[in-house]
């Protein structure tokens, strides 16, 4: 059945009868049901809580009813908070990290803190259950083995969607399972253009090697995010290598906005001659410019100084011709005001 619960979990009560004697003394009760089956969990428990304690059906139908709109009420009460932190965070411009893990990976003496170390990066953290709901079911390549990995592969789609999440995965202890969590998960980020990172947390307390993760993928983020401003700027016109930095960096760093500016040149999408051409031209032909002006002007944009003077020198107008036309078109509007 690809919900039943954790293999360690289920085995739990053979392995303590097994190897604590005093249970063989004592009414040890270990039955087995599934929460997610209502209908049947409530026949279930009315069956065994009348046969071992005598306890009323009706007493135990009510007791199911009211354990189970607690659980309803809880899982609406981590999706609105979920809700609240995003907007939040979109109303501050902080970006968002969705971890997804295993439900035990919520006991700080497993996480060892990691959601507080992740936040004090800037980002705000949400879980994947308080958002795997906005996805509806799509067909995988895997079988999953518990609920909760359709919430991470939930969660990870809708990330997708999203220019301001990205995804972190928790795994620990090993498990093999999470060799396949892990592959489906990278699948399904990368394919939607998303970054896959991967915590290991194990039973450590030396989160170093968290940090250098985090970073690294701040880093990736500035990096695509500054790549993505490049592209966008560059769609509208075309850009001076120096204009293009200092409008990158004002959303990024310094650092990633060059890289980006620098790749954008591999790219031929930034070219400071053809540029300078271009837009030497037009402060000649539509504003009027002289060679003085015109070279200021392209040195405010980051154009070297040598490839100014050969833009200017091929580019400027006749001095003597530009005088004549203004000339020309003086006493044209003169002659044309005396009729």
């Amino acid at each position: 059945d690809p919900n039943r619960n954790m293999v360690i979990r289920i085995t739990d009560p053979e392995l303590l009868a097994a190897n604590v004697p005093l249970l063989k003394q004592t009414k040890f009760l270990n039955p087995y049901v599934g929460l997610w089956r209502r209908k049947d969990f409530k026949k279930r428990a009315v069956k065994m809580m009348e046969a071992d304690f005598g306890i009323p059906k009706r007493e135990t139908e009510g007791a199911v009813d009211a354990a189970y709109a607690a659980y309803d009420a809880y899982v609406q009460d981590v999706r609105q908070t979920g809700k609240a932190y995003i907007d939040y965070a979109r109303a501050h411009g902080m970006p968002i990290i969705v971890v997804c893990g295993r439900p035990y990976h919520i006991d700080p003496e497993i996480n060892h803190g990691i959601n507080d170390l992740i936040t004090s990066f800037g980002f705000v953290l949400v879980t994947e259950d308080a958002l795997s709901y906005l996805e509806g079911y799509a067909p995988r390549k895997v079988l999953n083995q518990w609920t909760f990995q359709s919430r991470m592969y939930n969660a990870a789609r809708y990330v997708c969607t999203q220019s301001d999440m990205q995804v972190v995965q928790l795994v620990s202890f090993g498990c093999g399972t999470d060799a396949i969590t892990t592959d489906e998960l990278r699948s399904i980020l990368e394919s939607g253009g998303k970054l896959y990172t991967q915590l290991k947390i194990d039973d450590i307390n030396n989160l170093g090697a968290v940090k250098i993760r985090i970073r690294s993928l701040m880093a990736a983020m500035d990096a695509r995010r500054a790549r993505e401003k490049a592209l966008y700027l560059l769609e509208h016109r075309s850009h001076s290598k120096k204009e293009l930095i200092e409008k990158i960096q004002r959303t990024t760093s310094k650092e990633a906005a060059r890289s980006a500016a620098d790749r954008m040149e591999e790219l031929g999408l930034v070219n400071d001659e053809e540029f300078a051409k271009r837009y030497a031209a037009e402060l000649f032909n539509r504003k009027g410019f002289s060679g003085r002006r015109a070279q200021y002007e392209l040195l405010q944009k980051g154009i070297d100084k040598e490839i100014i003077a050969q833009v200017v020198e091929e580019l400027e107008p006749n001095p003597v011709e530009k005088i004549k036309e203004i000339i020309e078109k003086k006493y044209l509007r003169c002659l044309q005001d005396e009729k």
